[in-house]
């Protein structure tokens, strides 16, 4: 059984790679564009034990097409390793001529020794590749990400959007 499990682990890293390889060879071969950030929310992947709140509704972002992975990939790391998440909230404050993204949850968090490590290509507990795409897919169009939750309390991210890279829509959410 033992080597089974090995053989079983050593084919989803293949596949995760040969994933990997595919979306990353995407990546340039799509023009940015503007996208309303509800648009890219994976609303129907939550669990029903898990509360999603949002406060992005007039927000688009000029973005690569691939937004949705970065939103589909946070909410895939609160199911899978934040243990006892009950809520994810998903908000846009505008400070100056900047956009900040917070996704945040509140399940065990990220230990502060691991932080800046965790977009590293290769690092993690899965296939080492989701936080690593995140952070290609945001650099395309200058959006940062950061984590500064608190260990024990939940995940913070927070995405900076510059100036002239995202506008806040009050009339049309079509």
């Amino acid at each position: 059984i033992d080597n089974l499990e090995k053989v079983r682990q050593s084919i989803e890293a293949i596949q995760s790679q040969i994933e990997f390889t595919r979306i990353y060879q995407d990546l340039g071969s799509h023009e940015p564009q503007w996208i309303r950030l509800f648009k890219v929310v994976p609303f129907s992947s939550v669990p029903e034990s898990i509360t999603l709140t949002t406060d992005i509704q007039e927000v688009s972002v000029f973005a690569n097409p691939m937004l949705s992975a970065v939103f589909s990939n946070l909410l895939d790391n609160s199911i899978r390793h934040g243990d006892h998440v009950t809520k994810i909230g998903c908000s846009a404050e505008e400070t100056g001529q900047i956009l900040t993204i917070r996704y945040t949850d509140d399940g065990t968090g990220i230990p502060s020794e691991i932080k800046e490590n965790i977009f590293d290509e290769g690092f993690g507990n899965h296939t080492g590749f989701g936080w690593f795409l995140i952070r290609e897919i945001l650099t395309i169009t200058g959006i940062t990400i950061k984590e500064n939750g608190t260990c024990g309390c939940g995940v913070r991210f927070e995405m900076v959007v510059p100036a002239g890279r995202y506008r806040i829509e009050l009339n049309d959410i079509a």
